[in-house]
């Protein structure tokens, strides 16, 4: 079950890049899931999404990193079509 939040956060970041125009520059495994770097072409922002389908968006701040927490607390919030958005986690 953890394998399948964790997918489920990588798929909703990667489809927020795709909608927006930003670049996944690189993403690796760390101890609780995944981190993924994320570029809207002037700044690159951490992004870390874990096993328990959190997503913790890191870095200085930069309108990328809001636009992202935005995206992350928005989806915290829910309900949103879970084509667009995934499961917010529980």
């Amino acid at each position: 079950m953890t394998e399948e939040k964790l997918q489920k956060a990588l798929a909703t970041l990667h489809t927020w890049a795709q909608e927006n125009a930003w670049t996944i520059v690189t993403e690796k495994e760390i101890q609780t899931g995944h981190q993924v770097l994320v570029t809207d072409g002037a700044t690159q922002v951490p992004v870390n999404c874990f096993t328990n389908g959190n997503i913790q968006v890191q870095g200085a701040p930069s309108p990328l990193k809001d636009a992202l927490q935005a995206k992350v607390e928005q989806w915290r919030k829910g309900p949103a079509p879970p084509s667009l958005w995934g499961d917010a986690p529980t």
